[in-house]
Order: C-alpha cells, then structure tokens, then sequence
C-alpha cells in the first residue's frame, strides 16, 4: 500500500511538475506570437475570366478578343477572377545576449482563417492550411494565399469600365494592395496544441502590423 502511494505522490509531483512547464512555455509564448508582424505584399498572377492582366496597364491595352471577351462575361453578369495575394511575415523577436530566457524561436503558423475585403467591402473567406515556418531574425517570410472570386457579385453596380479599372488597380501591371484589406485569424501550435489568435487583425499593405 504505501509502494502504491509513494507512485501516485510522485505520479502527481511529474503532472503539476509538467503543467507548470506548460503554462510557463504556453505564456511565454503566447507573449512571443504578440511580436509577430504581417503586411500584405503584391497581388500576382491576376486573371480575369480567363485572361491574365499582369502585364497589362490599362483597359485600352486590351487586345479586341480579350476585350470582347470581358465586355460579355461583364454583360451576362460574371467576372470570375483568381489571384495570389502575398502576405508578408515578420518575427523579430531575438534573444537578448545577457539574458537566460530564450525568446528567440522560429513561430510555427498551422493555419490562417481570413477574410478578403476589396474597397472596404467584405468579400470571400478561406484557409491556409499548409504549416508556414516564420523565422527569427530580419528576413520576410512570404504566405501565398490563392483567392478566387466574381467581381460581379460584389460589384454589380458599377459598369464594365469601373470593374475593370479595379481588377487593373489590384493585379495590373502597376497594380498594388493598397485597395485590399485582409483580415486574418492565424493559429499557432503550442506544444503540439493548436491555438488560435483570440480576434481577426487587419493586414493592409502601408505597414507591418
């Protein structure tokens, strides 16, 4: 009997043992992560119902076929676009030389909940669920996040003109984020325990946030 206790003592010394070294690590952590930076980067590969818009400037750059094409889709109320937004990473968090705590650590990213808003108008949603590895130090870690969507459902009032003024604004050839809001949840693993952030942060391209 006391063989058995003596066990269940030192059974319960490892588990408050072990949870404290999880809090510990959980928290400290946790206090990291806050030091994480995104922006967002350029939008590549932007096609337009079929037509890729990259290299393109303006609408009157279109070729007529293109242009014929996109004038119809816009006519029979559909412009399917898809892109690759590029959000930009940093974790400057590094490890003070005199200092015994590490608090230098590459963040493990599992997933990333998000929201896409063009002109402030909320769009689509999706999820990167591929793990993403952000190291310390000062290199930019580049998270593609495929998007697709139909402008036309969004932004059905404007005119063919308008539509395509936007699509060139955000992946033409002098194209920018800069009229792109991403909201985005990440979720980070602690321990092989999934954590999410507690709120949506907004990812705009003038700032690391």
């Amino acid at each position: 009997m006391k063989q058995i206790l003596l066990a269940i003592l030192l059974f319960a010394v490892f588990l408050a043992f072990s949870s404290c070294n999880f809090i510990n690590k959980s928290v400290s952590t946790l206090n990291n992560l806050q030091h994480l930076q995104f922006k967002l980067g350029s939008a590549d590969n932007f096609i337009v119902n079929s037509v890729n818009i990259s290299n393109i400037r303006t609408v009157n750059d279109l070729s007529i076929n293109d242009g014929l094409r996109l004038t119809q889709a816009v006519a029979n109320k559909s412009l399917p676009v898809s892109f690759t937004l590029n959000i930009l990473a940093n974790n400057p968090n590094s490890k003070s030389s005199n200092s015994t705590s590490s608090s230098n650590f590459d963040a493990i990213i599992n997933s990333i909940d998000w929201i896409l808003f063009i002109d402030e108008k909320e769009t689509v949603r999706g999820r990167v669920s591929t793990p993403i590895r952000v190291p310390t130090g000062t290199q930019t870690t580049v998270i593609p996040v495929s998007i697709g969507l139909d402008l036309v459902k969004f932004f059905g009032e404007k005119n063919y003109l308008d539509i395509m003024n936007l699509a060139l604004a955000i992946g033409g050839a002098n194209g920018s984020s800069s009229r792109l809001k991403l909201q985005m949840k990440p979720t980070v693993s602690i321990a092989g325990i999934p954590i999410s952030y507690p709120n949506f942060i907004n990812v705009i391209d003038k700032e690391f946030r």
